[in-house]
């Protein structure tokens, strides 16, 4: 992986962002992998699923991750929400099989 000034072309440039975007969706796909295992600890209730609490610290700490990456935190915050609802859905499809 290069740094961004070690680039020495746009097509060097765009390849390094492709296999950012290879790792971030391979990440993504490790963190459903945890959701899926967390309904093994879940009641299969709505608000055990949805977990307001859980949401509102990983939302909170989302924010804070992007500032700390001088990123804009709502932005990323609307991204985890989209995220966060997505893995809800299949939460419940799980629960619910």
């Amino acid at each position: 992986m290069l740094k961004p000034d070690e680039c020495t072309s746009l097509d060097e440039v765009r390849k390094q962002i492709d296999e950012i975007d290879e790792q971030i969706m391979a990440l993504f796909g490790t963190r459903f992998q945890f959701v899926q295992e967390v309904t093994k600890y879940k009641k299969p209730d709505a608000e055990s699923i949805i977990a307001h609490e859980r949401r509102a610290k990983v939302l909170n700490r989302i924010r804070q991750l992007a500032e700390d990456n001088h990123l804009n935190p709502d932005e990323f915050e609307k991204m985890y929400e989209n995220l966060i609802e997505h893995f809800i859905q299949e939460e419940i499809k799980l629960v619910n099989k």
